[in-house]
């Protein structure tokens, strides 16, 4: 089995079931469904396995209009487009109309359909490019004019390659999928002729009777060859070493041109003469040849010409009374550059002129190689299909419709069996060869919308029907894809050989897929496409991580989680189970968010809270746990408060400690504090004291005796003054972070502040001091707009601190005592105000060595971090750091007076190394 990837998926190898490779592809696009013969490959040979005989297989009708263009096969489809623009699709192997539209305008020429398109040019310059199963446009190029000739088209390789004839005279290549130029060139001269493309070279005929060669790529020059005769409405063929080229003129030649220049020591030319020129001799007027696409395969080129000549056999002299048409095929062994034999196709012989065709064209042939090699022959003259012997010519078979005239721009398009025409007024006819029968489509066992619960479970169906080809004979081919469809474009493909069953590839979770199957018998025929299934690969994802309980009360508890890291999950389900068995509330679905608030539970009571993520296709993962109890979120001595100003009057007189749980607290007025008075959180981030852009969030006053306010673990933010030192009284902030406010602190006369391991950001000022002393000990005060402001004869003592970053400067209106570190703290999200910091910031392992890291997390350098998360569980863990004395770490913690002997230290040791 083989797998192909589309957009950006997998390149899988598997025979007969067994994985073989894996790689990856850029695109993927149809190449097979080859049709031979219709103008759309150039090269006129089929890849099928076929005998001769013609058995008539269905029929279209016409339509009012005249239908110049051919028809086109792709994908189960068949094509076909009348002068006034109306297009019609009709699945191929039964001529059922599947769509039919108008485009506006006439078609100039035979369309070419491939990867689920059909490109249809029109004779006002446009080229309309539809989806082939709907008929809907997918893209239009060019720009309708009056005076415009219709393009002629080529495709390979993903291009369009489109011919502007009179009067823009110009080469474009377009994209098939997006009908964006890729590029353009002008032209030298007139050209009507079709291109031919090979693998890396872009043949074109013109009026002139030169070919020119150019690069796919980029449209680049290559050579030109002056065949003598004059381009009509024939293209070049082109097989792996030459150019077969049989232009018009004066008389019929078949060139054979090496593909490189390099090699034209081999190029021939072989004349195909008229073996019977009509006569008398005296009486031709004139003779004009017209020529076929040559056909290449089974070692031979077989070419079709037409010679159109006028005579004046009778009075008055000068005036032509009789019109000749004879169209013959020769066919030519190339490497003995002769014709092995040649005859008569079709002619006429009267005194109208509206007996010739009308165009200076013949329709290609078509080579079918095998056993018994044979080739399929139309006629422009009348609407006579034949298949003759390779070797010799003798006639196989054939069909004739009288009084009728195939189209006279087309050719016969032969595709998985079956050989298709259509005539001058539009009637489709089609045709079983012989030798083999196209296989029926295959059934797909599944039901649509069918989920997989695994990854690389198989798929089976039902083989069509195939009277000549057991199912060992036969490959099956399976495409996916998300959008709804398979053959504009698909993600996988897989190819199985004889066999009912393919294992999927590594799908992608809670994507539908849209699925489709045919077969390819042994003699190369496709079924057509089975009908359109979906299918999915249904996962359950992995659960959600890092379950925290954000804030409790007495009924209801907060908790949040990490997502799950499962790329397909839609939400999550949380849901409250009491461990006392009563009853649970409930999953609660939150969707996508990963924080849930779960209410009316009973106070006291033991809950185990379990979130699941689920995916889109309803799939659960296992849960995420976590025990908790619904209660009060203020404590004082294990008492339950909910007002934060009742619970600090209550510790006031009993002499506790007030203890906040995790969660915001709203500062909507002044909360005093007196000495002695301890205020405790769950965290510099887990418990928020949160104010409305103004006034003082907490105010120290001084107690009865010599006693401190202690404010610990908790932040402040979105206050006018965070923290306030009333006259007198003592404030220590520990494990405080402090941001986006007027003030950070501020201190009245005869006041103190400690700030040991906090965090001050992002405030107008990080302090103000006014007769105050404020001590710094393994604090941050950075990115404010002061850092601190003086007056009153305040001091500032720093220890193992860092103030940096402050945009009008770190200090007004006194000196700093002690060590300034001057060193940058990086935090995790600023923007988002997640304010610990990073791990490789420069205040990691920054503070005193002698100093415990407390329950800072491993590893951690044996010392402190400074700012608000120092010694505590969420603090940035170390960096790999150079070990030795002196206290400095690599980020750079190091006081002043310590770098420098550190450097001293490292410039003596250098010099010593160039001495030595």
């Amino acid at each position: 089995m083989s797998v192909r990837s589309g957009r950006t998926k997998a390149l899988v190898g598997v025979v007969a079931g067994l994985l073989a490779g894996l790689g990856a592809a850029n695109s993927a696009r149809a190449d097979d469904w080859s049709q031979a013969g219709g103008e759309g490959e150039r090269r006129g040979a089929s890849g099928e396995t076929l005998a001769p005989g013609l058995v008539p297989l269905w029929s279209a009708p016409g339509t009012s209009a005249e239908t110049r263009a051919g028809v086109a096969f792709s994908d189960g489809v068949l094509l076909t487009v009348d002068v006034v623009g109306r297009a019609r699709a009709f699945a191929a192997d039964a001529g059922t109309l599947l769509w039919e539209r108008a485009l506006g305008a006439a078609a100039a020429g035979t369309p070419l359909a491939a990867s689920g398109r059909a490109v249809i040019p029109l004779a006002d310059g446009r080229v309309f490019c539809l989806a082939l199963e709907s008929g809907s446009t997918l893209w239009t190029a060019g720009a309708a004019g009056p005076s415009a000739e219709g393009p002629a088209l080529a495709l390979a390789d993903g291009r369009v390659f489109l011919l502007r004839g009179f009067p823009e005279r110009r080469l474009v290549a377009v994209d098939l999928v997006s009908g964006a130029t890729r590029w353009e060139r002008a032209l030298p001269e007139l050209s009507y002729a079709p291109p031919a493309v090979g693998d890396d070279l872009v043949v074109l005929g013109a009026d002139d009777g030169v070919y020119r060669a150019f690069a796919p790529a980029s449209g680049a020059d290559l050579w030109s060859y002056p065949s003598g005769g004059r381009v009509l409405f024939s293209g070049a063929s082109l097989d792996a070493s030459a150019a077969y080229l049989l232009p018009g003129g004066e008389e019929a030649a078949l060139h054979r041109v090496g593909r490189s220049a390099a090699d034209w020591a081999n190029n021939w030319t072989l004349p195909l003469p008229d073996p019977s020129p009509p006569g008398p001799a005296g009486a031709l007027l004139s003779a004009k040849v017209s020529a076929a696409t040559p056909a290449v395969g089974a070692g031979r080129a077989v070419c079709v010409v037409r010679v159109d000549s006028t005579l004046d056999e009778a009075e008055p002299w000068g005036i032509a009374d009789r019109y000749v048409s004879r169209e013959r095929v020769y066919v030519i062994d190339p490497a003995a550059r002769s014709v092995v034999w040649s005859a008569e196709l079709a002619g006429y012989d009267g005194s109208s002129l509206s007996g010739i065709p009308p165009y200076g064209r013949c329709p290609q042939a078509i080579v079918v190689d095998g056993a018994s090699p044979f080739v399929v022959l139309a006629s422009s003259a009348e609407a006579r299909v034949q298949l003759r012997s390779l070797a010799d010519g003798a006639v196989l078979a054939e069909s004739v419709f009288p009084g009728q005239r195939w189209a006279a721009l087309a050719s016969p398009a032969l595709a998985n069996t079956r050989l298709a025409l259509v005539t001058a007024r539009g009637a489709v006819r089609c045709f079983a060869l012989s030798g083999n029968v196209a296989p029926q489509a295959p059934v797909p066992d599944w039901n649509d919308g069918a989920q997989h619960d695994a990854q690389g479970q198989e798929v089976r169906w039902t083989p069509g029907a195939d009277p000549d080809d057991a199912l060992a004979a036969t490959s099956t081919m399976l495409r996916l894809d998300r959008d709804g469809e398979v053959l504009i474009d698909w993600e996988y493909e897989l190819v199985v050989s004889g066999t009912d069953r393919a294992t999927l590839p590594a799908l992608p979770s809670d994507v539908v897929f849209a699925a489709r199957l045919r077969s390819r018998d042994a003699k190369g025929a496709y079924s057509p496409w089975s009908e359109q299934r979906s299918l999915a690969v249904a996962l359950a994802p992995a659960p959600p991580t890092a379950l925290r309980l954000e804030r409790t009360a007495p009924t209801e508890l907060e908790l949040s989680w990490q997502p799950s890291p499962s790329s397909w999950v839609a939400g999550y389900r949380v849901l409250a189970r009491p461990l006392d068995g009563g009853p649970s509330t409930g999953p609660v679905d939150v969707g996508p968010a990963t924080r849930a608030l779960l209410g009316d539970l009973r106070e006291g009571t033991r809950y185990e809270l379990s979130v699941r993520a689920y995916s889109t296709l309803g799939r659960e993962s296992s849960p995420a746990l976590l025990e908790a109890t619904p209660q009060a979120p203020i404590h004082v001595n294990g008492q339950p408060f909910f007002s934060l100003w009742d619970a600090v009057a209550a510790a006031q007189s009993s002499g506790g400690e007030v203890q906040l749980g995790a969660g915001s607290y709203l500062l909507d007025r002044e909360l005093v504090l007196v000495g002695g008075a301890v205020l405790r959180g769950a965290g510099p981030h887990r418990t928020r004291l949160v104010g409305a852009g103004s006034g003082v969030g907490l105010r120290a006053l001084p107690g009865a005796g010599d006693e401190e306010v202690l404010v610990r673990d908790l932040g402040l933010r979105d206050l006018g003054t965070a923290a306030l030192a009333a006259s007198g009284a003592r404030l220590r902030l520990r494990n405080v972070l402090v941001h986006d406010v007027e003030e950070g602190v501020a201190g009245e006369a005869g006041s103190s502040l400690v700030l040991e391991r906090v965090t001050v950001a992002y405030a107008t000022r990080g302090a103000r001091l006014d007769g105050a002393v404020l001590d710094l000990d393994h604090s941050l005060l950075v990115r404010n707009e002061l850092g601190v402001a003086c007056a009153g004869g305040a001091e500032v003592r720093a220890r193992f601190s860092s103030l940096m970053e402050n945009r009008l400067g770190d200090l007004e209106g006194c000196v700093l005592e002690g060590d300034d570190l001057d060193l940058r703290a990086r935090f995790l999200d600023p923007e988002a105000r997640d304010l610990r910091v990073e791990p490789g910031s420069p205040t990691v392992d920054a503070g005193d060595p002698a100093a415990s890291p407390d329950e800072e997390p491993s590893p951690n350098g044996e010392r402190l971090n400074l700012g608000a998360f120092a010694g505590t569980p969420w603090a940035a863990t170390s960096p790999p750091r150079l070990s030795g004395g002196g206290g400095c770490a690599l980020s750079g913690g190091c006081p002043r007076g310590s770098a420098l002997a550190l450097l001293v230290l490292l410039g003596g040791l250098l010099l010593l190394r160039r001495r030595s």
